[in-house]
Formats: C-alpha cells, structure tokens, sequence
C-alpha cells in the first residue's frame, strides 16, 4: 500500500491529477487483494473514487476499463462483506463478461451467494475445485480472483479450519 500511496504523492506533486483516478483503481485493487487483512485506508472513500473511475471510462475508447472496474468493484464489496451487493454488481451484462472465463464467474457468483446467505454446502467439494481451477490458471488475473475466492472460504465458514472433533466420553458403569 506504501508504494501506492507514494505513488499518488508523486502524481499530486507533479500535476499529473488526470492519473488520479488510476491511482485509485490500483489503491482499491490492493486492498480488495490484501483480503482478510485490513489496510489502513478507509473503505467508503476507495469505493467512491472506483465509482468515479468506472463513470470516468464508461462510453469511451477505454470502456473496457469500465468494466475490469465492475469486477473489481464486485471484489472490493466482497472482501468488505457486502456479499449481496457485489453479486448484484457481478449480474450487470459489462460486469460478466469481463471475468477471466465462464468458470471463474460461476464459482465467484456461488461463493458470493453461498457466504451471503450462510448456506454453504459442500464447501470442501467448493474449495476443491476453486484449487483445481487455480492450479490451471494461465492468467495472473484468474489466479487472483481464485485465491481470492479460497480465502473468502476460508474465513467465513466454521467449518475451516477443519480439525477432528474432541474425543468422546465414554461414560463408565
């Protein structure tokens, strides 16, 4: 985040304010990838310059900036625990169609789902194939968003870490 953050001090001391707005796209990014671990900028402000980010390149040469926006944008509500709205976000036509493949949509649209809903089912069988899909990724992008998906998983179900359960007491007569 340091970096990022000495990188909009070098944008802003040097005028180059039409950056900005990537700036913040690549702040957010961070912060959605740091998930669980909570950086020290504030969430609200991050969303509202995405916001301001996705308006900016929508219906340009450069909409299809707009939409890496969306699925980041999906991300960034996800790893904030707002799983409903970045499932709604992710259902917007520009939103699909810009995830890495079909399979990477479907398996983040369930997890989302899943953890909203605290109806996870079978997320041993889940989180296997969000690792076998991981293993086969060819794009950086994919990888990300399917580690993403497995610490999502990993920290909002009970059942993980797994362990065995505690011995049971016989009771003697």
């Amino acid at each position: 985040m340091q970096v990022a953050a000495d990188y909009m001090d070098f944008v802003k001391e040097n005028k180059h304010y039409e950056r900005l707005p990537l700036v913040y796209y690549e702040l957010t990014a961070i912060y959605a990838g740091m998930y669980p671990h909570k950086p020290a900028y504030e969430p609200a402000p991050l969303l509202k310059k995405l916001e301001e980010y996705i308006a900016l390149k929508t219906g340009t040469n450069e909409s299809i900036y707009s939409q890496y926006g969306l699925v980041l944008k999906s991300k960034f509500l996800a790893s904030l625990h707002r799983f409903k709205e970045a499932t709604q976000i992710m259902n917007l036509p520009k939103c699909k169609n810009s995830f890495p493949s079909s399979t990477i949509f479907s398996l983040t649209k369930k997890v989302y789902l899943s953890v909203a809903s605290s109806a996870i089912k079978d997320t041993k069988e889940l989180l296997a194939e969000i690792k076998k899909e991981r293993l086969l990724a060819l794009r950086p992008d994919a990888y990300n968003q399917l580690l993403f998906l497995e610490k999502i998983l990993l920290n909002n179900t009970k059942q993980f870490p797994t362990s065995p359960p505690p011995p049971q007491s016989k009771e003697s007569h």
